[in-house]
């Protein structure tokens, strides 16, 4: 059971409605297919003829357009909004506050990273996790010749958060790590992108400021809302006044 918020085309408004199983008369008369096993978090609204597939997770505020297909084992992470027409394959991973267009086709296995915005009449399949449109669309960040330039919330006297020993004045390498999606927070240095980083700033409660650093594709050991890697180099202290 869970409740969500369908379209009232007759009032103009979204009204919650209590579902207890997948032949609600109120999904029917709007076309909404809703597999088994699906979790639909609080504040989601699904508008209409839209196919939900089995055991889709769907967290909180997150809006779907009208005529939406969604595939079979699809994580939606929180505050997503997907536009109309959108084809989401399966296994396919969204994460938080992410937007989508219309008429966007996801392929199988996909995973879009935190806070991504995809645009009108797009189309996304399989592709390298280790390329540089993965890191586009998990990140956000466009990489040219294999280079990009990443981002770090620090203290202000460029030591990490931590232990408040390591320096990142000047670029490292420690070319003995070795690439393993599986390990995300482990041994390496760690970057993300601009938005994600004054996040993780601003969440330390106290003073910080941001860096940015040069990162080769060949040195990202895993990619997920943010990257490990085993070197960086070209260093420089990001104004962020303004943004924060």
């Amino acid at each position: 059971m869970f409740k969500i918020n369908l379209w009232n085309i007759r009032e103009s408004i979204w009204e919650l409605y209590e579902i207890n199983d997948n032949k609600n008369i109120e999904l029917i008369k709007r076309e909404i297919d809703i597999g088994y096993g699906v979790s639909i978090g609080d504040k989601v609204n699904i508008g209409y003829k839209v196919s939900i597939g089995d055991k889709v997770n769907i967290g909180n505020e997150v809006s779907i357009g009208d005529k939406v297909s969604i595939g079979d084992k699809v994580n939606i992470g929180y505050k997503v909004n997907i536009g109309y027409k959108v084809n989401i394959g399966n296994e396919v991973n969204i994460g938080n506050e992410v937007n989508i267009g219309y008429r966007v086709n996801i392929g199988d296995g996909v995973n879009i990273g935190y806070g991504v915005n995809i645009g009108d009449k797009v189309s996304i399949g399989d592709f390298d996790l280790f390329s540089e449109l993965s890191i586009l669309i998990n990140l956000g960040i466009v990489m040219s010749n294999n280079i990009g330039t990443f981002y770090k919330a620090v203290n202000p006297d460029l030591t990490d958060f931590y232990t408040g020993k390591y320096s990142y004045k000047k670029g490292n390498d420690n070319k003995n790590l070795e690439r393993n999606q599986d390990i995300e927070c482990g041994e390496g240095f760690h970057f993300t992108n601009l938005w994600n980083a004054i996040k993780y700033g601003k969440e330390q409660n106290k003073k910080f400021i941001i860096i940015s650093a040069e990162i080769n594709l060949n040195d990202i050991l895993s990619i997920h809302q943010k990257v490990r890697v085993k070197a960086y180099g070209n260093v420089k202290i990001v104004k962020i006044n303004g943004l924060i």
